[in-house]
């Protein structure tokens, strides 16, 4: 099923938009509305759109982490996921896929650092696995951690209304960080956002260098 949450625009309209960054325009109302949509849709208290889910992986961690934080992902994350945890001075942990007794032993090796941040899919893309949410918000329950999903292959179609792996398990309000695509089930031609609090997204509307120096498509 797709969802075309945004209306048709002329080709003016689309010239027009491409305008430069959010922080130069004047016209940031039509983009709020889009992102109080997805915030809406998804069940979060703010959304910050992005050109692409990649733009968006590559400036959250950056701007959440730092040398006293860890990150602690799956081996068979996405390449964009990759990309975005090397720009940030985090320390790295990996644990085998799926393998939830290798991840509780990454999160008893942390337990000294100020935050840890599990950073996972919620579908992998080459395999079509399925992240079993409801196992690492036990374990981040346990040790105090944070969770970053990326939902970009699940988004639109999986989970009640299609609002991605954490509604089909029932955790979305257990999910710190929900970042996805609009390129693909929600049925945009391009575009991704991260969600999550408001807190999270203030920081990336702040500090995220991909929103801050992007040419923006509202």
């Amino acid at each position: 099923m797709c969802f075309f949450f945004f209306k048709q625009k002329t080709a003016y309209e689309m010239l027009r938009s491409l305008v430069g960054s959010e922080m130069c325009i004047r016209d940031r109302y039509q983009r709020r509305v889009r992102e109080n949509t997805m915030t809406s849709f998804l069940g979060t208290e703010d959304t910050i759109l992005y050109p692409s889910c990649f733009d968006a992986n590559a400036g959250v961690f950056e701007v959440l982490l730092n040398d006293k934080d860890a990150v602690i992902s799956d081996s068979l994350n996405h390449a964009s996921i990759i990309d975005g945890i090397r720009l940030c001075k985090a320390e790295r942990h990996r644990y085998d896929h799926m393998d939830m007794a290798k991840l509780e032993e990454c999160l008893k090796k942390t337990q000294d650092k100020r935050l840890r941040l599990i950073v996972t899919d919620g579908v992998f893309s080459m395999d079509g696995d399925v992240a079993p949410l409801d196992k690492i918000v036990a374990l981040a329950e346990k040790y105090n951690a944070n969770i970053f999903v990326d939902d970009s292959h699940a988004s639109g179609f999986m989970g009640p209304g299609g609002r991605g792996t954490p509604s089909l398990f029932g955790v979305q309000d257990k999910v710190d960080v929900l970042n996805t695509t609009l390129g693909k089930a929600l049925g945009g031609a391009s575009g991704g956002l991260s969600s999550g609090s408001a807190e999270m997204v203030a920081l990336q509307r702040q500090r995220g260098r991909p929103y801050l120096l992007s040419l923006i498509h509202i």
